[in-house]
């Protein structure tokens, strides 16, 4: 290096003429570096007008590189960029620390990409370089890259890509409004609620321990009862009725009368609409007892209604009043609706009657 004695000079500068070495075409260690930049730097600087030559040396062992301080948590390398480039600046002499500096700097760059000695896994998680050695984003697992990086959904998965960003696919249950929603059907015993999906179930089923079962009260046996004041004349209440398109419908039943101990079972099997459709029927009665004292039970109706529901009344002749009940299991009841003893008519049989059992003895009578 020249220096032109006839020009004032300032301390740590030097002029602007120097010799550039082209740097070799390899990206060594940083300590390697830097350990290089310094045997290779002039420590000595010239004090201006005459003033004594002091010699500034910095031991290597104090230079560490900011990575070497770098906390878990991360933090800034090197001084500021104009700091940086007032340190390399026209008739300046950078010092052992601005090289240091500028060393590390330089060595974010190539960190940031994957290509230190100290990084054999290359880019971070989810980057790539390109054949152009330029950082990209790695494709795959639902990322895509090409004009621009989008992101891939399976299909047929509830989900779609559209130009505002992902979003859930409505339809098959799924709603999506102000936010998204299940959708059940009501009439597949499906509810939904502010705690979630649910079955929407009856007396028949219960929860417990979190399973759906049949309810412990479904097999217990249930009674139907009513007390008959004082009638002046015979009365039939009807008691059960099939609706007129049922097949194969049965019931039985366990019929008893307070007042006189009058016990019996009534069974019956029998088609909607019998007469009018040409369905068939048969009733019995079984087990019965009757106190010497007599009966309020009489006769037992099958009879077709208006509509040709069909139906079955009990007769009840008794002046004194007195509860009749109906004790059965639901297991005993198939297409039957049960009644609570509905007064239908006074004084003998309802209209369209098919045939009727006497209560007396047991007993069956069937027919078509």
């Amino acid at each position: 290096m020249e220096i032109d004695d006839s020009q004032e000079k300032v301390p740590g500068s030097v002029d602007e003429k120097a010799t550039q070495k082209a740097l070799p075409n390899v990206t060594p260690d940083v300590a390697a570096l830097k350990e290089t930049t310094t045997n290779a730097i002039e420590e000595n600087s010239t004090i201006n007008e005459g003033a004594t030559r002091a010699e500034t040396t910095t031991p290597a062992s104090s230079l560490t590189t900011s990575r070497s301080a770098v906390p878990s948590t991360l933090s800034s390398v090197g001084p500021t960029t104009a700091s940086l480039k007032e340190k390399f600046s026209a008739q300046k002499i950078p010092l052992q620390t601005d090289f240091a500096n500028l060393i590390d700097v330089a060595d974010c760059e190539r960190k940031a990409v994957g290509l230190s000695p100290a990084q054999p896994g290359g880019a971070g998680a989810g980057l790539l370089l390109d054949a152009e050695e330029r950082l990209a984003v790695l494709p795959g697992n639902g990322i895509s890259v090409g004009a621009s990086v989008g992101v891939m959904v399976e299909a047929n998965k509830g989900l779609i890509v559209g130009a505002n960003g992902v979003a859930v696919q409505a339809g098959n249950g799924i709603s999506v409004g102000a936010s998204v929603g299940v959708t059940a059907n009501a009439g597949r015993a499906i509810i939904v609620d502010s705690g979630g999906v649910g079955i929407n179930y009856g007396s028949t089923l219960q929860v417990t321990n979190q399973q759906l079962g049949v309810s412990d009260n479904f097999l217990q046996r249930k009674t139907i009862s009513s007390t008959i004041p004082s009638l002046v004349s015979a009365t039939c209440f009807k008691i059960m009725s099939i609706p007129s398109g049922m097949k194969n419908a049965y019931a039985q039943v366990y019929i008893t009368s307070s007042l006189t101990g009058q016990k019996f079972v009534f069974t019956i099997c029998c088609d909607g609409g019998v007469s009018a459709s040409g369905g068939t029927y048969s009733m019995s009665i079984s087990n019965f007892y009757r106190p010497s004292a007599g009966y309020a039970v009489t006769v037992l109706y099958l009879y077709r209604e208006s509509n040709n529901d069909m139906s079955v009344c009990i007769f009840i002749n008794d002046a004194s009043p007195t509860t009749v009940s109906m004790n059965y299991s639901p297991c005993d009841i198939q297409g039957f609706t049960l009644y609570p003893f509905i007064q239908v008519s006074v004084g003998g049989p309802p209209p369209e009657t098919v045939n009727s059992i006497n209560s007396n003895s047991n007993n069956s009578v069937q027919g078509a």
